[in-house]
């Protein structure tokens, strides 16, 4: 079973029931995907979704942000 991610975020106790309820009623007016509105809202920062996201697909999450990446590696790649 793939969960949904609003399921998820709850189960992690990141937002409410009410806080999805909210925004699954904007979603159907608008069409926009349910964590780009969550995070629209402030109820969820987009490190918190890409993490849920990579959860709910069995990937691993890593924050590049926070990986020191070795420059002669980046060297080794070509520009085109």
């Amino acid at each position: 079973m793939t969960w949904r991610i609003g399921e998820i975020l709850i189960q992690k106790k990141l937002i409410t029931w009410e806080q999805l309820s909210e925004v699954l009623v904007e979603q159907k007016k608008t069409k926009e995907l349910t964590g780009e509105i969550l995070v629209r809202k402030g109820f969820i920062s987009y490190p918190l979704l890409y993490k849920a996201l990579a959860e709910q697909r069995g990937i691993p999450f890593v924050d590049l942000g926070r990986v020191k990446i070795n420059p002669k590696a980046v060297e080794s790649i070509p520009r085109s």
